[in-house]
């Protein structure tokens, strides 16, 4: 059996895997964890997802030894919708794009469950989490390898209802429920722009397809990504309320992109997602829930590509978010939360690269920030671990000689990040960047340029003050019951064990080298991974070397140098200038520190403005309709009374009364029944006497 062959007949077990891990953990798991203890809930469920990334390297090799024209592998399970017009079946597509994507859930996933087994020992939810962090996977694999759209959006849903599972994990501390809570919400008004989309996308073609007098010998699946990638032109002359219905498709699709992949306006569910376990933050943040929106426009690419507007929207949009999440990354003390404005504005960069139309581009960046930006935050877990659970930076320093493979790790990963060659975030990076310009978007490459500079400011700062200087842990005010203020002095800041800087080795090292899969033309590469995904993309035309592309490269790498260079100088070689910056723009600080009041603008828009109506229909419910409710029964039950009172009255009265009556009557008629023949003689008489009597009475008035 060859392996296209295979994977033809055997790739859903990719998803099937992970959700059995995830039925057995979590039907099972409490049993098995109290009876063997958690050391099979971790075998399992880690098991479960390196089944599915074996599973993936053999569908990546059966796409990249196929021939030109053949790398695209269906899986169909079976039908699952014929309703009228509406077909769609499980199946599953596997490309050069899902191929790719695939390797990186189940990959990272997988160094993300190992590292777990150690981070979350001793959790008394512990087979709960893992149960959810399996069904998280097979939901990521669901988005990514669902062959329709609509078999895309279970997956979409899914992996929003499994975030919501582990954000509010630790539900027993309010702002934690609350934090899940918003991510749910959040994500719910983006889903509602992407439904539209769905359904407008639908309609559109169904009435140019079946009404417009086309012949399809078999009705075919109008929301197949192959089918939509043949037809979507057919709606490219349709106006909706005079704008362009591909516009209007896609800008509805870009909202739920904007919820899930955490941009403007929709960002702000994913800074408060830190308040999840570290591992959860590395999941969500590096290689799945965030990255679904990048890869919806990457699937999509032959709809978004009929709208410029959409695609300048987006570049827009993207180029916005990537600045201003950086900024607020400049000067948060949270190091989750540092690294959460991090990926928000990392994000912005890939949405950037979509805009322009740099796919490619675009996925290459998802790719390298899926390594640097997971071994970044397993870092910080394995930091919080070794400083007995603080995340404050304040209270931080010197970790360089107590945990020297977490700072290693963590070092390799800044400097991807921050655009250094050749590390992996500068290919990427500057690819997109070189796009931006090339197509004529010199002001958002000016601002992607500005982003490059204050990325790596923020994580040279970061650095800085967490592994440099003395450690200031015994510093730290005694405000949190949770930890012991002692633990420093009886335990010590120390490395973490090998289950958890295993992974971060392995992830500082494609850190390192994951970007020389895409090696430009201008630095001597022939760009593989782009032309691997040409089947996807299309293919481009091959430019001469342009000499702007060396010097906006050079510019690149000053200003990620340059960044490093404040960082190390503000930080490490003249500290106290920093407090003295923040005392001459208090007001700036202030805001830029508080996320420019976003989430106090939001509750006063919406969240007040949607608790004041819910209790203004809570009063109304109170005192209107349950009035009406109460006045009603009330009214019922007086008609009750009375018709009871008749009842009970007049119709039972007088029924009694007749009986009565008859009961009266015949208790006296019996006692003339005495037997005796004289009483009946007498009688007798004087019922004769009677009647002649009134004989002779009647005879007389005649």
């Amino acid at each position: 059996m060859s392996m296209k062959t295979f994977i033809e007949q055997y790739g859903f077990m990719i998803l099937l895997s992970p959700l059995l891990g995830s039925a057995i953990t979590g039907l099972a798991g409490r049993r098995i964890q109290k009876k063997y203890g958690a050391r099979p809930i971790g075998l399992i469920a880690c098991g479960s997802v390196l089944v599915s990334f074996i599973i993936a390297l053999a569908a990546f090799a059966a796409v990249a030894g196929a021939r030109e024209g053949e790398k695209t592998i269906i899986c169909i399970v079976f039908n699952w919708l014929s309703v009228g017009d509406l077909r769609a079946d499980v199946s599953f597509l596997f490309d050069p794009l899902s191929s790719v994507m695939i390797l990186i859930v189940t990959g990272i996933g997988f160094l993300i469950h190992a590292y777990s087994t150690e981070y979350m020992k001793g959790d008394s939810g512990y087979y709960r989490y893992f149960s959810y962090l399996n069904l998280f996977i097979f939901s990521m694999l669901l988005l990514v390898l669902g062959e329709n759209l609509l078999l895309m959006f279970i997956g979409w849903e899914g992996v929003g209802l499994c975030s919501y599972l582990l954000i509010s994990f630790w539900f027993s501390e309010k702002a934690n429920a609350i934090a899940g809570n918003k991510a749910f919400i959040v994500n719910r008004v983006g889903d509602f722009g992407f439904i539209l989309g769905i359904l407008a996308l639908y309609s559109l073609l169904k009435d140019k397809i079946f009404g417009g007098g086309l012949v399809v010998p078999v009705a075919p699946s109008l929301l197949s990504f192959r089918f939509l990638a043949e037809n979507v032109h057919l709606i490219n002359n349709i106006d909706i309320f005079g704008v362009s219905a591909a516009t209007v498709i896609c800008l509805c699709l870009f909202v739920g992109a904007t919820g899930k992949s955490a941009q403007i306006p929709l960002y702000v569910w994913l800074p408060d997602a830190m308040a999840g376990p570290t591992p959860v933050s590395a999941l969500i943040h590096a290689a799945t829930m965030v990255t679904a929106g990048i890869y919806m426009i990457g699937r999509l690419n032959f709809l978004f590509s009929m709208s410029g507007t959409s695609l300048n929207v987006i570049a827009t949009i993207g180029a916005a978010t990537a600045l201003f999440a950086a900024t607020v990354g400049c000067v948060q003390n949270d190091i989750k939360k540092v690294l959460a404005y991090s990926t928000v504005s990392q994000l912005g960069y890939m949405f950037l690269g979509m805009g322009v139309t740099a796919y490619s581009s675009g996925i290459f960046h998802l790719v390298t920030h899926a390594f640097f930006k997971a071994c970044l935050f397993l870092c910080a877990g394995s930091i919080i671990l070794g400083m007995h659970h603080e995340q404050d930076i304040r209270w931080m320093g010197g970790l360089k000689r107590y945990m020297p493979k977490t700072f290693l790790t963590f070092m390799i990963a800044t400097l991807a990040i921050s655009g250094v060659p050749p590390f992996s975030g500068f290919f990427s990076k500057d690819e997109i960047l070189w796009q931006a310009w090339k197509t004529g978007h010199q002001g958002l490459w000016l601002v992607g340029f500005m982003t490059t500079g204050m990325t790596s400011f923020y994580m040279t700062r970061l650095v800085m003050v967490t592994f440099y200087g003395e450690n200031r842990l015994h510093l730290r005010p005694s405000t949190d019951d949770r930890h012991d203020h002692d633990d420093h002095h009886r335990d010590g800041v120390k490395e973490s064990p090998s289950s958890v800087t295993m992974p971060l080795v392995i992830l500082a090292f494609f850190s390192g080298v994951a970007g020389f899969i895409g090696v430009p033309a201008a630095l001597g590469g022939g760009n593989h991974f782009e032309h691997f995904l040409m089947p996807v993309f299309g293919h481009h035309a091959v430019a001469h070397h342009d000499p702007m592309e060396y010097v906006l490269m050079f510019a690149s790498v000053a200003a990620s140098l340059g960044g490093i260079g404040a960082g190390v100088f503000l930080y490490r070689i003249r500290p106290e200038l920093p407090d003295i910056i923040v005392s001459k723009i208090k007001m700036v600080h202030r805001i830029v520190y508080n996320k420019y009041f976003v989430d106090e603008i939001y509750a006063f828009l919406f969240v007040s403005g949607t608790m004041l109506m819910t209790r203004v229909f809570a009063s109304f419910d109170r005192y209107v309709i349950d009035l009406f409710v109460d006045l009603t029964a009330h009214v019922l039950r007086f008609k009750s009374y009375i018709s009871g009172a008749i009842d009970r009255v007049i119709v039972d009265g007088l029924v009694n009364g007749v009986a009565e009556s008859f009961l009266f009557s015949g208790s006296q008629l019996r006692k003339i029944q005495t037997g005796r023949i004289q009483a009946y003689v007498m009688v007798l008489l004087f019922l004769v006497v009677l009647g002649v009597s009134l004989v002779v009475i009647l005879k007389g008035e005649v």
